[in-house]
């Protein structure tokens, strides 16, 4: 998510992100055949994505970089251990870059509906 976007949205991407970390993390974990015996990686080919504070100020500039930073931080620090849960169970937190205009239900596109 650009951190141009407002900080709600930055807030809803933070619980929505320690969401699908805590889910892989706890009960027993998800198979991942291309990190064996890890939870999640920082690539975003199939993972969640994650750049260093060093990449950010290449990317960003360093007038920017603070800016961002400390927004996204705080979006951050405000939502400390909020996760999504249905009915007492961390949710599958799906979400993508880019949805062209509109979503699909969840059976249309995995084999099963979520009710959430």
């Amino acid at each position: 998510m650009p951190a141009e976007f407002p900080v709600e949205a930055l807030k809803a991407k933070a619980v929505a992100a320690r969401t699908y970390v805590a889910k892989r993390m706890g009960a027993g974990g998800a198979v991942n055949p291309l990190h064996p015996c890890a939870h999640v990686c920082d690539d975003h080919r199939h993972g969640q994505a994650w750049l260093s504070q060093e990449e950010l100020k290449k990317r960003w500039g360093i007038l920017h970089y603070y800016n961002y930073y400390y927004k996204i931080k705080a979006a951050v620090d405000e939502t400390r251990g909020q996760t999504l849960t249905y009915q007492g169970q961390l949710i599958d937190p799906a979400y993508h870059a880019c949805c062209g205009g509109r979503t699909e239900n969840s059976e249309d596109v995995w084999q099963f509906q979520a009710p959430y």
